[in-house]
């Protein structure tokens, strides 16, 4: 075992849950894969409890199945999972949208044109797009709606799905990415023309088009490990 995994200073079941976390969103831990708690007492040098803790609370995200007297495995998605979430997604980044115009449309918008930066430079360099910086634009797009409606219940939604999302997650596609941004700017340029009913429209297509692909790309993955 690494030095460098052991768990050495904080809250030790957060830091457990932080780290299981990232390796299963970062497909290092794959879907369906079981979860050794011996192992992983191993490997970052804690005892059992912050370790069970923790899948606790990764099972409560979705990312992983707690199956009684058989133990705790990655979670993998169906088609079904992809579908669910689109339809939850669609209600509560609505609302986030609308709330966040509402209160403050000049705060939005600002925060947007921050979050878009890095990948204004991409563009400024004539350089593709790399798969991290899309990821944490993506993600911050979605999320500043929420945070800028200062709802603290929607935030906790966003970020549970989210994670969601990302296990969900198969392929990084470039033309996927530059379609998505194509209709985050349509969604923006829209709320700065104070029309917020067709805003409200593309974010609706925007999700079911990511719902969509991220189908596609599923149903590929899965012939794909079965051949």
């Amino acid at each position: 075992m690494s030095t460098s995994e052991r768990i050495q200073i904080g809250s030790l079941t957060t830091e457990c849950y932080s780290r299981l976390k990232d390796d299963i969103l970062n497909k290092r831990i794959s879907w369906g894969q079981k979860l050794n708690v011996t192992e992983l007492t191993a490997r970052f040098g804690i005892s059992r409890s912050p370790v069970v803790k923790a899948i606790e609370r990764l099972s409560h995200e979705g990312l992983v199945q707690i199956i009684p007297n058989r133990g705790s495995f990655v979670s993998a998605p169906t088609k079904r999972d992809i579908v669910e979430i689109a339809q939850v997604r669609i209600a509560f980044e609505s609302m986030a949208c609308e709330l966040a115009f509402r209160r403050d449309k000049s705060a939005l918008l600002n925060n947007q044109e921050q979050n878009e930066a890095p990948i204004v430079e991409c563009e400024r360099k004539g350089e593709a797009i790399p798969a991290d910086v899309w990821f944490t634009y993506d993600r911050d797009f979605h999320r500043i709606f929420a945070e800028v409606a200062r709802n603290s219940r929607l935030l906790d939604i966003y970020e549970q799905v989210r994670s969601q999302i990302e296990l969900f997650r198969v392929f990084y596609g470039e033309s996927d990415a530059l379609r998505a941004l194509e209709l985050h700017r349509e969604i923006l340029a829209l709320l700065r023309q104070d029309q917020l009913g067709d805003a409200l429209k593309i974010l609706r297509l925007h999700i079911e088009e990511v719902c969509q692909q991220t189908i596609d790309d599923f149903q590929r993955a899965m012939t794909e490990m079965s051949q």
